[in-house]
């Protein structure tokens, strides 16, 4: 679980860089639901055990979106 964050955590780690303007960045509601049924029709169900495993709910998704510094609209 060290690689997965939450989303206040990538808008800082980007947000470090000053190379971007963070324009959008949220949970996706719901994660494990979008997830499993991915996760069921796959050869190996190693996802599927994974989110079963998930009993605290620490899993999430994250929608980013940057628009990059010193770009002229």
């Amino acid at each position: 679980m060290f690689t997965f964050h939450s989303a206040e955590w990538w808008r800082k780690f980007w947000g470090k860089t000053n190379l971007v303007e963070v324009t959008a960045c949220y949970n996706i509601d719901d994660p494990k639901g979008i997830w499993m049924p991915w996760a069921k029709g796959k050869q190996s169900h190693s996802d599927e055990g994974f989110l079963n495993a998930d009993t605290d709910n620490d899993v999430a998704l994250v929608v980013m979106a940057a628009k990059k510094k010193g770009i002229i609209e």
